[in-house]
């Protein structure tokens, strides 16, 4: 089918062009009242043009092979008239034969060789005019594919640096968050806040390694459990956290931190305010070809009066530039109390 319809664009151009050409013919014809039957004039430009079928292609690849633009123009120009005379008389043979093959008297070579000889001084300038125009469609053709590839390829770089912003976005916070965890730990576990920084060092130097914009669920659970290891030096025994996560999902891509800072977000607001602490969890499903990540803690729930703050915002933002229109994030309280976040979104395979 990707072959199939710019044939068809094409054949469709060419007989406009002869409808085009029989029309102003004919109208020429009536003005000097010399009518002829309109299919006579149809019949004539269909043979005036039907040389074009084969020839037009090798023009178009003369063009694409000898562009005259970039290095070596001098030399394409020279090429391409060189190619645009021999296509002139091709045309001029081509046209001469199919005459012959569809008149009703045979006529011997030597007649039909006189005739192109005829045909030349007059059909040659034409035809050559013809050809060039055929060569500007061909540049102009590749501009706009040139154009197109530029503009994708700018539309992809700025949006990995929109990805690449928001992603950064998130280091200076829960860098902030986690020295102030430490500060607090400093004063009572000495031990257990050197574990911190060790941990929160490994997790930064895996989060700036990769560049990629997203990395498959199970990287993410090992950058995930990472996070997990400083929050459980600091909460101990108050902090459970559970993992669901169908084998299937592994595979799936998903955007790099995506995890992160809504397990942060449970943490803080749905475990940390409690004296016995909490339960986080975290389940994953493939369904067909969606991708379900579900997120809950057993804290209090959400607050009437909380806002967004960085970390949910900059999760909307990069779904939004991830997924533009096909995914689904949600935040709500769950009726048995704490909150639920639920994501899905389209499963990619690395």
């Amino acid at each position: 089918m990707a072959v199939v319809r710019p044939v068809l664009r094409a054949l469709g151009l060419w007989l406009a062009i002869v409808a085009v050409f029989a029309a102003k013919t004919w109208l020429s014809l009536r003005l000097v009242d010399r009518a002829a039957p309109l299919a006579d004039i149809l019949a004539g430009e269909l043979l005036t043009f039907a040389p074009w079928l084969p020839l037009a292609p090798l023009a178009f690849l003369a063009a694409r092979r000898f562009p005259l633009v970039g290095p070596g123009r001098a030399r394409h120009v020279l090429i391409l008239l060189g190619v645009g005379v021999a296509l002139a008389l091709a045309h001029i043979l081509l046209g001469v034969v199919l005459a012959a093959l569809v008149s009703v008297d045979a006529a011997p070579l030597g007649e039909l060789l006189e005739r192109v000889r005829q045909t030349i001084p007059r059909a040659v300038g034409p035809h050559l005019v013809g050809y060039a125009a055929l060569v500007a469609v061909a540049h102009a053709l590749a501009f706009r594919r040139d154009a197109d590839r530029r503009a994708a390829a700018l539309e992809a770089a700025l949006v990995r640096a929109e990805r690449d912003r928001l992603r950064m976005q998130l280091h200076p916070h829960f860098l902030f968050n986690t020295l102030h965890a430490v500060s607090a730990l400093m004063t009572r576990d000495v031990a257990g806040a050197r574990r911190m920084i060790a941990g929160l060092s490994e997790l930064l130097r895996v989060s700036l390694d990769d560049d990629d914009d997203d990395v498959p669920l199970a990287r993410e659970l090992e950058i995930l459990g990472l996070y997990l290891d400083i929050q459980k030096t600091r909460f101990a025994d108050r902090l459970t956290i559970t993992l669901d996560v169908d084998p299937e999902a592994h595979a799936a891509r998903v955007p790099k931190l995506l995890l992160q800072p809504l397990v942060e977000n449970a943490i803080r607001h749905g475990v940390e305010p409690r004296a016995g602490g909490g339960t986080v969890g975290l389940a994953a499903r493939r369904r067909g070809d969606r991708l379900l990540l579900r997120l809950r803690d057993d804290g209090a729930g959400l607050s009437p009066r909380a806002r967004e703050g960085v970390g949910l915002g900059n999760t909307r933002a990069r779904l939004e530039k991830s997924y533009p229109g096909d995914h689904h994030f949600s935040l709500a309280p769950h009726p048995d109390g704490g909150t639920l976040v639920d994501i899905d979104l389209p499963f990619r395979r690395g």
